[in-house]
């Protein structure tokens, strides 16, 4: 089955991939998505800032992991996209979705990874969370 996926996909890269209208064709998809969608770049930006900002964060919380701290560590260098890192031989912590993972195991761990998500899907169940990496480390 991914094998099948992957071969669709490899044939329409052959096909559209390397045209120089290809460019043209992006463009206009993010345009019509953005126009069906009614402009969310720009209706949910103040929400974005309030997320960061740390308008939502639960300070009663165990945790001590900010969304704007989230947002840094998949942004930084050293997390890295779930799809590209080796799990069969690793340890794996997750933290709630509402307090995170405490400073003190962060700096224990020698690599974070990220689950690439749906732009309207603002964060994962820990248990959602938790089945995506053991289905990702059965396969490995």
């Amino acid at each position: 089955m991914m094998q099948d996926v992957n071969d669709f996909l490899t044939l329409i890269d052959a096909h559209f991939g390397g045209s120089q209208w290809f460019v043209f064709l992006l463009l206009g998809t993010g345009l019509f998505f953005t126009i069906y969608l009614r402009f969310p770049q720009v209706r949910f930006f103040k929400h974005a800032l309030k997320v960061v900002s740390g308008r939502y964060d639960h300070h009663q919380g165990v945790g001590d992991t900010s969304h704007f701290q989230a947002l840094a560590t998949a942004l930084s260098g050293t997390a890295r996209d779930i799809r590209q890192v080796p799990l069969a031989d690793k340890a794996v912590v997750i933290g709630s979705e509402g307090q995170g993972i405490c400073q003190e195991l962060l700096n224990a761990s020698r690599q974070q990874i990220v689950i690439p998500m749906s732009a309207r899907c603002e964060s994962l169940n820990a248990a959602v969370a938790a089945a995506l990496v053991l289905w990702r480390m059965r396969y490995e």
